[in-house]
C-alpha cells in the first residue's frame, strides 16, 4: 500500500475475494452429495462383431453408449462401459438398454473407496425406450436415489449430470434445461419428448442420472449431438416419470416396490393425469364393448403417470386396483383410496380386448 510519507510500505498479500460462485452454487455441492453414492460404473462385455470393429463414422447425434476406446480383452470380445443409477436399495439399477445390450457378461462398480465390482443381471428391459434394470449380486443395502417429476422441469432450470465420461473417475457436471419435449431419430428409433441439457455429457455417462438441485432424478442421460464424438453443448436424456414408470412396472414383476424414500417427492393430492368423460351407450356399441359400466378416457396429461402408463384417449377403464369400474365418479372413488406412489393394475378395453397396465398415483 502506499504510506502517506510517499515512501513504499509494504503491508503483506492483500486479502483476495473468492470468485462469486455460480447461481445455485451451495445446492450444486449438496446435490452431487445426495446422489453421487448412488450412480454406479457400468462394463459390458460383447462380441466384437457387434462392437467398436463394426461400427462406422457416427451421425451428428451420437449414443454415448460406451467408454472411449473401447477396450479389447480377447480376440473375440470386447469391453465397454457406461453408468447407471441405484433405484432401490436392494440392488437395482436402471441404465439405458443400449448400455447392456447383447452383452454376453455384465459387471457394475460401487462408488467406494476402493471401488467394489459385483456381478450384475439384466432383469427388465424396454428396447423401445431405451431403458433396462439391472440387478447386482451384492449383500446389504444400498444408497437409492430418488425419482422427481420431469413433468415439473422447466427451461432454465439448473441440473447436473452424473456418470463416468470416457470410463473415468465418477463426474459431476452441471448446466440448464434448455428445451424439453425434444423428439429425435437416432439410430432408427424414434426418441419423444427428451429433456434438453448443456450440462456435459460424455461417452461412458449414457444411463447416468440428470438430477436437479435437490439431488432427485429428473432424467436418465441417453445421447449427445456432436459432429466430433465429444459433448458439443446439448445433450438429452429420457424423462425421470418415463423411467419411474418403467422401474415400477420391471419392480412390480419381480415382486418389489419403490422404498418411500425413492419416490417422487412433490406436495399436495395425488393424481394420475387422466380425464374421464361417462361412456355412451352408442359409443360402447361402436367399439364393441362387452361389458356394463366403464370410464371413457378423454386426455392424457403428458408426463403423467397415466401418459407413462401409455393410456391413450379412446381407452377404455374396466377395473381399477380390481374393483369394477360403473362410471366416472367411480373411478374417482377408487383413485382417491390408492395411495401415492404404490403400483396398481388397471384393466382396459382397447382395440377389442382387454389389458392389464400397470400405473402409480403421483402427488400433485
Amino acid at each position: 500500500g502506499a504510506s502517506p510519507g510517499g515512501g513504499i510500505r509494504f503491508v503483506g498479500p492483500a486479502p483476495m475475494s473468492s470468485p462469486a460462485a455460480p447461481a445455485g452454487g451451495a445446492a450444486f455441492g449438496q446435490a452431487a452429495r445426495a446422489v453421487r453414492p448412488c450412480v454406479v460404473a457400468i462394463s459390458a462385455i460383447r462380441p466384437v462383431a457387434g462392437g467398436a470393429a463394426g461400427r462406422a463414422a457416427g451421425p451428428a447425434f451420437v449414443e454415448p453408449f460406451d467408454g472411449v476406446p473401447d477396450r479389447l480383452i480377447a480376440p473375440a470380445a470386447y469391453e465397454a462401459v457406461g453408468s447407471g443409477v441405484v433405484v432401490e436399495s436392494s440392488g437395482y439399477v436402471v441404465t439405458n438398454y443400449h448400455v447392456v445390450a447383447g452383452a454376453s457378461t455384465v459387471h457394475a462398480s460401487l462408488p467406494t473407496r476402493p471401488p467394489t465390482h459385483v456381478a450384475a443381471e439384466l432383469v427388465a428391459a424396454d428396447p423401445e425406450r431405451d431403458l433396462a434394470l439391472l440387478r447386482l449380486g451384492t449383500a446389504g443395502p444400498l444408497p437409492a436415489a430418488t425419482l422427481g417429476d420431469s413433468s415439473r422441469v422447466r427451461v432454465g432450470d439448473w441440473v447436473l449430470a452424473v456418470g463416468y465420461p470416457f470410463g473415468l473417475e465418477l463426474t459431476v457436471t452441471a448446466g440448464i434445461v434448455g428445451a424439453t419435449g425434444v423428439s429425435l431419430d437416432i439410430g432408427g428409433r424414434r426418441f419423444a419428448r427428451l429433456l434438453q441439457t448443456d450440462a456435459p455429457i460424455n461417452k461412458g455417462s449414457s444411463g447416468g442420472p440428470l438430477v436437479d438441485l435437490h439431488g432427485q432424478i429428473v432424467g436418465l442421460n441417453t445421447a449427445i449431438y456432436s459432429p466430433t464424438g465429444v459433448f458439443g453443448g446439448a445433450g438429452f436424456a429420457i424423462p425421470s416419470n418415463r423411467v419411474g414408470a418403467f422401474v415400477v412396472r420391471s419392480l412390480a414383476a419381480h415382486g418389489h416396490a419403490l422404498a418411500p424414500s425413492s419416490r417422487p417427492r412433490a406436495a399436495g393430492s395425488a393424481w394420475l393425469g387422466l380425464g374421464l368423460v361417462e361412456l355412451r351407450p352408442e359409443t360402447a356399441a361402436r367399439l364393441f364393448y362387452p361389458y356394463s359400466g366403464g370410464a371413457m378416457v378423454a386426455s392424457v396429461v403428458i408426463d403423467s403417470p397415466a401418459d407413462e402408463a401409455e393410456l391413450a384417449r379412446g381407452d377404455i377403464l374396466v377395473a381399477i386396483a380390481g374393483e369394477r369400474v360403473a362410471d366416472v365418479a367411480s373411478a374417482e372413488r377408487i383413485l382417491q383410496i390408492l395411495p401415492p406412489g404404490q403400483p396398481f393394475v388397471a384393466v382396459i378395453w382397447r382395440d377389442g380386448k382387454t389389458e392389464n397396465v400397470t400405473m402409480r398415483l403421483r402427488g400433485g
